[in-house]
């Protein structure tokens, strides 16, 4: 049964989150493979006074966007239970026609909503039309209390808020659409701005664990940047690099610690409040289910094996000398007939990136794309429980529940809707 939504965005000050502007249109997607991780646009009327943002001054600068979703009763709830009965004893209370109440009361809150009855849910839940419809003329919480909610409640859920901290990337205005069009990315947008500059390679031997590494260089990024500015790492696990590393001059922090990671198997990306995580590339149970009875709308699953799939990997470092054999870096699975080949410039030899390609590569066959109402919880790397109808459009039963990883999601504003790319789907 589809709970009634409010979603609302809204532009804030980064410091004292005051807010800003009421966006016209926003469209934000996270990727596991991207870097940044967060990436995407966000559209203000040109008469909006962002001023207080800083915004103008430079590229560079930071903002908040607050994405919001306020729930109210079940539909079907609300209009068969919560306010007495019947349409008819809402005319009685509240006045107005039969014909208008029954319309709010039925009209879904996003266009193509499905709305079930009061009968359905206690047919599907347990309970009594009548126990809940004509002896009880109270609000949510005491029709919940007539009903057996094995599976779930008719509660209103609590509010969800999400606050990114995102850097505003370039700035442009539409004198003709009267618009102004923010790209936006996340706080790692500065791993790839910053290049050591000091006119010496800086080593890190063996002794180094990943976590030192990625905090030197963390530091270094801080120490040129602005005060106002802050740049930390979320406290986590920690593993021994496979091999001493240069940080070259003029070679960038995402091109210093990028094949780092992906020879360990390691993702670093920047999360929504301005932080960076470091931690192994592995999955964690979602904390919301999509169900097509709840929030589900569309389920589009694929097998691919043409444009993401390989069995073997060859990695060649440009850098190491042509007769050196650790010039290349291979794996391949029994009997590989599909190989990826990859160059990695200004590396001389690192183990382990090859198989961890190879690892990636192989959950990506079974693919599959969701769309469903904003879901703030979820995040790439969430393993992702997903509820179908049990029959299709053929009336042909179907397996109901899969289970795919969330590579990459995009909230949309104010269409309300978030589409998902899962891999490794079963």
């Amino acid at each position: 049964m589809i709970p009634i939504r409010a979603v609302s965005a809204r532009l804030l000050e980064r410091i004292t989150l005051a807010p800003l502007a009421e966006p016209i249109s926003v469209s934000l997607s996270m990727d596991e493979e991207w870097s940044p991780r967060m990436q995407g646009t966000i559209t203000v009327p040109d008469t909006a006074d962002l001023s207080g943002g800083l915004l103008w001054k430079h590229q560079g600068d930071t903002i908040t966007l607050e994405l919001v979703t306020r729930y109210g009763p079940m539909l079907g709830v609300a209009g068969d239970g919560d306010p007495g009965g019947s349409c008819a004893a809402l005319t009685a209370r509240f006045g107005g026609s039969v014909a208008r109440w029954r319309e709010d009361l039925t009209r879904p809150w996003n266009p193509g909503e499905h709305i079930e009855p009061l009968s359905t849910a206690t047919g599907l839940w347990g309970g009594a039309v009548a126990a809940v419809t004509t002896d009880h003329a109270g609000d949510v919480d005491a029709i919940t209390g007539r009903l057996r909610v094995a599976g779930g409640s008719y509660r209103i859920r609590p509010t969800e808020r999400l606050l990114l901290r995102l850097r505003v990337r370039r700035i442009l205005p539409s004198a003709q659409e009267g618009t102004i069009v923010y790209e936006v990315a996340g706080e790692d947008t500065r791993l790839h701005d910053y290049r050591r500059t000091s006119t010496t390679a800086k080593t890190f031997t063996e002794r180094f664990s990943l976590r030192q590494v990625v905090h030197e260089v963390l530091t270094e990024i801080a120490a040129g940047s602005n005060p106002v500015y802050s740049i930390g790492l979320h406290p986590g696990p920690d593993i021994a690099i496979p091999e001493s590393a240069l940080w070259d001059p003029a070679v960038s922090a995402w091109e210093f610690l990028q094949p780092i990671l992906e020879a360990v198997g390691w993702t670093l990306y920047a999360d929504t409040d301005g932080l960076h995580r470091l931690h192994p590339r592995s999955t964690e149970t979602a904390p919301v289910i999509l169900d097509a009875t709840d929030n589900l709308s569309r389920w589009e699953p694929v097998t691919d094996y043409e444009t993401a799939y390989y069995d073997g990997a060859m990695v060649e470092y440009l850098d190491a000398e042509p007769l050196d054999p650790r010039r290349w870096d291979v794996y391949m699975m029994p009997g590989a007939t599909r190989i990826l080949h990859e160059t990695r410039p200004g590396i001389r030899h690192l183990p382990g990136a090859a198989e961890q390609l190879v690892t990636r590569s192989r959950t990506r066959a079974g693919r599959a794309t969701a769309h469903a109402t904003v879901q703030l919880g979820l995040r790439p790397g969430h393993r992702v429980e997903v509820r179908l109808p049990p029959y299709d459009a053929h009336g042909t039963p179907v397996v109901p529940v899969h289970h795919g990883t969330l590579a990459t999601l995009t909230h949309t504003y104010p269409d309300a809707e978030t589409t998902f790319g899962f891999r490794d789907v079963i």
